[in-house]
């Protein structure tokens, strides 16, 4: 049987694992993160799986505008110029450097959003085995039994946020364009990608219904108070999360 090597929060280099049959099988990258000390976590079950996940979830304009300022070393990075670059380098070859550079930043997001929410304490495990996890990014990620499942920024893909659009009257949508002009990048990703993540969880049951959806609602029971997530509460979770990333980074460098 192989065994794990110990743990290193943040490492993205693959490592041998237990006797999980899907985890020995898989080919996809390991990660170490802070929100499963008891070993590594696999990006997806295997790597087609990681490119089918990461192309329907960040080739899209909104998702690379997000991770971007959640990620900013992705902005210097051709292949997330746009959604068709970031296909193309997923399309490539594993051993392209393109494609190398996908998985590396992908898997440093992964650790990133895993690591500060385990910081933060915005994770719980609603079943056994099951960890979901939320940053200030507003992403949100699920652990299952050592496989991320799924990784994606829920202010993006809420459907709550899309359905309040369509309900806005042109009036209403032509004051909120004037407010947004004098809005910083922090004020514009808080409202248009944090705040409706948080009326997903929100709007969800805390409870430990069938389906993953379902389940995003369990983060109520550790997410701060509704008045301590507004901008400003935001601004510090996001500066204390920046500083405890540093002292870390200091710490292995």
């Amino acid at each position: 049987m192989t065994t794990a090597t110990a743990n290193r929060p943040g490492n993205t280099t693959p490592t041998r694992i237990g006797s999980d049959p899907e985890l020995l099988r898989s080919n996809a990258p390991r990660i170490h993160t802070l929100a499963h000390p008891t070993g590594p976590v696999l990006l997806h079950s295997s790597r087609d799986r990681y490119l089918d996940h990461v192309e329907k979830h960040f080739a899209k304009a909104e998702s690379l505008q997000a991770l971007a300022f959640a990620l900013p070393t992705t902005a210097r990075l051709p292949e997330f110029a746009s959604d068709r670059a970031l296909i193309r380098a997923l399309r490539c070859d594993a051993r392209d450097p393109r494609s190398a550079n996908v998985i590396k930043s992908y898997a440093h997001c992964a650790v990133q959003t895993l690591n500060e929410a385990a910081a933060l304490g915005w994770l719980v495990s609603p079943t056994p085995g099951t960890t979901i996890a939320l940053a200030t990014s507003g992403l949100i990620a699920v652990i299952d039994r050592g496989v991320l499942r799924t990784m994606f920024f829920a202010g993006i893909e809420c459907p709550i946020s899309r359905a309040d659009r369509l309900c806005h009257s042109a009036a209403d949508t032509a004051a909120e364009h004037r407010r947004a002009a004098a809005w910083s990048a922090e004020e514009q990703y808080f409202y248009r990608v944090f705040r409706p993540a948080l009326q997903l969880i929100r709007s969800l049951p805390d409870d430990a219904v069938a389906g993953a959806s379902s389940q995003y609602g369990a983060l109520k029971r550790v997410l701060p108070s509704a008045s301590a997530l507004r901008l400003a509460g935001w601004l510090s979770f996001r500066a204390r999360s920046a500083a405890a990333r540093l002292l870390h980074d200091e710490s292995v460098s």
